[in-house]
């Protein structure tokens, strides 16, 4: 039998350590946060898109997704979130 579970909860809930005492038990875990990192790495389509529509300004020196100043861009700007 497989299933899957979805860890979900407010900060300092306790998810990270519920997915660490799994890991432990050999239980394969695919984190959220992980994904999207990988979706985003250099040569990916979604980096490219990215790249488009709000310039080279959030791309760091060594090709990666600059999420520090995407983040400042797309927060304080609602039609920049809604792009994104």
């Amino acid at each position: 039998m497989t299933f899957s579970v979805a860890v979900t909860g407010n900060v300092g809930a306790g998810k990270s350590e519920i997915v660490r005492l799994w890991q432990a038990l050999g239980v394969p875990v695919l984190g959220a946060d992980d994904l999207a990192r990988r979706a985003v790495e250099p040569g990916t389509p979604a980096l490219r898109e990215i790249r488009e529509r709000f310039g080279d300004e959030v791309i760091a020196a060594d090709g990666t997704l600059d999420r520090a100043r995407l983040r400042s861009r797309v927060f304080r700007n609602h039609e920049a979130r809604a792009r994104l």
